[in-house]
């Protein structure tokens, strides 16, 4: 037996280096598997996918339940704060609890004040100033004074020619002549807090020498301008703040 070998040329040798380096790859290929086979590893896929799915939910779940049990933590301590603010609030209610009650009494006083004073009247004024409307000789036999308080509304006008008022004040006056009542009339009325003054009768009588004299009776008016504004709501209402404040 024998052997032959050929020395192969330079062409062929450049040929068979070029069919070498051919990819293969780039040709149409068909999978020779068995569908068995196939479907095995398409289902171990499928298991790693699921497989990190579910770690991705359990990591999900865990960090959740993490931050629940946080803001569980925070809210709880958030609670104590309050509950203990609370109870420290609590004793200085109990420390102050006297206070509500003393500024209450303290404005029910300023109110009582209030209502109850702002209708001052300096009468011994007004008396004075009655009398020195009297003509000459004249003596005031009596006076008297119906007028608004707190709970009354005072006495209404006698007619519709007068006006309403807060009260009336009526006078009787021993005169030993017959007066000019106009004149009279006028100086009642020039008077602060004083209108509609009238002289309503005059009767004929004795003094106590047995002389004639003119008994005369009159009434009067009163406005508000006859109050001493000495207690007014509006300045009480002010220290009623400043004491609230």
């Amino acid at each position: 037996m024998s052997l032959t070998l050929t020395k192969k040329s330079s062409k062929q040798k450049a040929a068979s280096d070029e069919n070498s380096e051919f990819d293969y790859s780039l040709l149409p290929q068909v999978n020779l598997l068995p569908t068995e086979i196939r479907d095995r590893r398409n289902l171990k896929k499928l298991k790693v996918r699921i497989g990190f799915f579910f770690l991705g939910l359990i990591a999900f779940v865990i960090l959740g339940y993490v931050a629940v049990q946080v803001e569980k933590s925070m809210a709880e301590a958030r609670y104590e704060r309050a509950v203990e603010q609370t109870a420290k609030l609590k004793a200085e209610e109990v420390k102050y609890a006297e206070v509500p009650k003393v500024l209450g009494q303290i404005k029910d006083a300023t109110t009582a004040l209030r209502d109850g004073m702002y209708r001052e009247v300096l009468w011994k004024d007004y008396i004075g100033a009655v009398a020195g409307t009297v003509p000459d000789g004249g003596i005031v036999k009596s006076l008297n004074v119906e007028a608004a308080t707190p709970n009354n509304a005072g006495p209404q006008a006698g007619d519709n020619l007068q006006n309403t008022g807060i009260g009336e004040l009526t006078f009787s006056v021993n005169l030993k002549t017959m007066p000019d009542t106009a004149a009279w009339i006028n100086e009642l009325n020039k008077i602060k807090g004083f209108s509609e003054a009238r002289l309503e009768a005059a009767t004929l009588a004795g003094d106590s020498d047995g002389r004639e004299a003119y008994e005369f009776t009159g009434s009067v008016r009163l406005t508000e301008d006859i109050y001493s504004h000495r207690f007014e709501p509006e300045d009480l209402e002010e220290s009623i703040d400043e004491s609230d404040s």
